[in-house]
């Protein structure tokens, strides 16, 4: 997939269209997909000099971490399979985990933590599920594929909530989905006093790519002055009607504020499957390879044929760095 870049004129129409552009911050983090998960020990990740505990949903001090940071993440051990062991199901079509939770005389909400599903919609016919014993205690996690995350950022918003923007490469040799990332908060002396997740924003991350993701880093309750990551699930992508051949073309940025990036460019299908709900994610990069800006936006068109080519233009807010590099994925879904 290929992202060209280049500087606008600053007398485009970025200006012109500010007021869509400086979009809320609602809409940004709007984007941030975050799930449940059963209790998974992180791993502690070296930090920068730790700043003073402040009250929750305050201002906290911006810090940078580590730029480059090994996450070889490792599921607990969990109870033995037990007897009789769990069954496998493929999905065919019309099954939902609710028609599936039946037939097996297991609860959905079971399936679906099981089986890692993000979006119980988004079931795939020939997906395979692991479906327990009706009687069976919880089944151990799966241990996630490697991963290592790079281009940590922190920064604070203008409402006062901290936030970490970060890529998740792919070290295995299979494409990867479902990559989740987990950040504790840590007080003073190490006591968790928050646990914060999100899934990575990119549907299907092939080996040596990185899928970037956000996380708000606010505590309901108390205070903290230090973090741990961990990536607690991915596993091989089972591609079903998901949709990657779309290739960004001629994607140019301009900087229309300390805090806001303009991005225009194309998407072109170059498969030979149509495509629908058709969008790009745009990751934003300082001079350091550090993820300053994020955003997931739809096409002009959403459904594209084969060969079809599609615009986009929208603001992204980014953490007030200098921007000089922005990477534009393409992906969607295949048409019924």
């Amino acid at each position: 997939m290929g992202d060209g870049l280049q500087v606008l004129d600053p007398r485009n129409s970025w200006r012109a269209g500010l007021s869509l552009g400086l979009c809320s911050l609602a809409l940004l983090l709007g984007t941030c997909r975050a799930t449940k998960d059963p209790e998974t020990q992180p791993l502690s990740v070296p930090t920068a000099a730790a700043p003073p505990p402040v009250a929750a949903n305050t201002m906290v001090p911006t810090f940078t971490p580590t730029a480059i940071i090994e996450v070889m993440a490792q599921a607990p051990p969990g109870t033995p399979d037990p007897t009789p062991g769990p069954q496998t199901y493929i999905v065919a079509a019309g099954d939902t985990l609710i028609s599936i939770g039946a037939t097996f005389e297991v609860a959905p909400e079971d399936l679906q933590r099981i089986n890692h599903i993000a979006d119980p919609r988004a079931l795939q016919i020939g997906q395979s599920l692991i479906v327990p014993s009706a009687d069976a205690p919880q089944l151990p996690n799966p241990p996630p594929l490697p991963h290592r995350a790079q281009g940590l950022q922190t920064y604070v918003d203008g409402l006062g909530i901290p936030w970490m923007l970060g890529e998740i490469v792919n070290l295995s040799v299979e494409v990867a989905e479902q990559v989740r990332v987990e950040v504790w908060l840590l007080d003073t002396e190490g006591t968790p006093v928050a646990r914060k997740q999100s899934l990575s924003y990119r549907y299907l991350t092939p080996p040596q790519e990185a899928s970037p993701f956000m996380v708000a880093l606010h505590a309901d309750e108390g205070s903290w002055d230090s973090w741990q990551l961990a990536v607690t699930h991915s596993q091989p992508a089972h591609a079903g009607r998901l949709y990657t051949d779309l290739e960004a073309q001629d994607v140019s940025f301009a900087q229309v504020s300390s805090q806001v990036v303009g991005i225009q460019g194309q998407l072109q299908n170059t498969g030979s499957v149509t495509t629908q709900e058709t969008e790009v994610m745009l990751v934003l990069y300082d001079s350091t390879g550090a993820v300053v800006g994020l955003r997931v936006t739809g096409v002009d068109t959403q459904i594209l044929q084969p060969g079809d080519i599609s615009g986009f233009q929208v603001t992204v807010l980014t953490t007030g760095a200098p921007v000089v590099r922005v990477a534009a994925i393409g992906q969607g879904v295949k048409a019924e």
